[in-house]
């Protein structure tokens, strides 16, 4: 999106499949008004942008999507650290800030860091021939349980990722979590 005449607007669409493939984009002459929604995902974004501190060094990719898909009020603006290595894997770093969109403008009701550090994973440079990669782990103590980013890294990396938390390991796989309690030594 840009602005047009003072108002956003959309100048370009990349329509998405269902694996997350883009295909080409679409260019808006002049651009596309934005309805409503636009333009509170817009001042969403805008506000977020206003509270954020990153947890990683670099850029970060920022994605705004309707709160109501998690039972939420609002807007969820999420923020995922960028990386320009392919063989990287982002799996701690990521914000979540809540912003509430009304005739008032919008107003930051949350802001959640989903781990207290930044997580960059690189391949090793020189792997054995027999090395096969079955998951990626990360180590996590900011909440008990495994957070959407854990989700997301595993949907992204299409691995699953072990988040091990106090007392066991969630295992995240293809969007599904599960629980393996660790016995504890004597």
């Amino acid at each position: 999106y840009g602005t047009v005449e003072g108002q956003a607007a959309s100048l370009v669409t990349v329509p998405v499949d269902d694996v997350g493939v883009a295909g080409a984009p679409v260019r808006h002459g002049a651009g596309e008004p934005l309805d409503d929604d636009g333009r509170a995902m817009v001042a969403a974004r805008a506000a977020a942008i206003a509270a954020f501190t990153p947890i990683c060094g670099g850029r970060y990719n920022v994605d705004v999507v309707p709160g109501a898909l998690v039972g939420a009020p609002g807007w969820l603006v999420y923020f995922s650290p960028g990386t320009t290595d392919p063989d990287a894997a982002v799996l701690a770093g990521y914000v979540r800030i809540a912003v509430a969109v009304g005739a008032d403008g919008p107003v930051v009701t949350e802001v959640k860091p989903l781990s207290n550090t930044c997580v960059i994973m690189g391949k090793p440079a020189a792997p054995p021939a027999s090395a096969e990669l079955v998951a990626l782990a990360v180590s996590h103590f900011v909440t008990p349980t495994a957070t959407e980013a854990h989700v997301f890294a595993s949907l992204r990396y299409r691995q699953p990722v072990m988040v091990v938390v106090d007392g066991g390991v969630f295992v995240v796989d293809e969007g599904r979590v599960s629980w393996e309690a660790l016995a504890r030594a004597p």
